[in-house]
């Protein structure tokens, strides 16, 4: 039985262009790198995630958010599911993870048999 709030470090990349680096590019917050014609950054941010194996739970805690749970068909293949995610699931036991990111409610299911599905709040709303 699982259910709880853990925060994961996930990484991301921004692009970058070179009036926001300036004349001093050691002094950027990230590493800069470049690949092709383009600048781009690698950072990592921590997200709030809620998981559990348990639907009941799942369904209590989308309720604050005024959703019910996606149906199966609602959900949809994600192999961009970040690794960092996959492992804590993964060590808590958890099938389901819940966050809020940039306003939007995702919800995350992932087993290491079934692999990873997305479904989006306003795709089930």
């Amino acid at each position: 039985m699982v259910k709880k709030e853990v925060e994961v470090l996930v990484p991301g990349i921004k692009d970058i262009n070179l009036i926001e680096i300036g004349a001093e590019p050691w002094k950027y917050e990230t590493p800069i790198y470049a690949v092709g014609n383009k600048l781009i950054s690698v950072y990592c941010e921590n997200i709030l995630y809620f998981m559990t194996d348990e639907a009941e739970a799942l369904k209590t805690e989308l309720k604050k958010y005024g959703l019910l749970p996606p149906a199966a068909d609602q959900y949809s293949p994600n192999p961009a599911l970040n690794h960092a995610t996959r492992l804590k699931m993964l060590e808590l036991g958890a099938k389901w993870s819940v966050t809020r990111y940039h306003g939007e409610i995702i919800v995350n299911y992932y087993t290491k048999e079934d692999g990873a599905f997305i479904a989006r709040g306003e795709k089930w709303v």
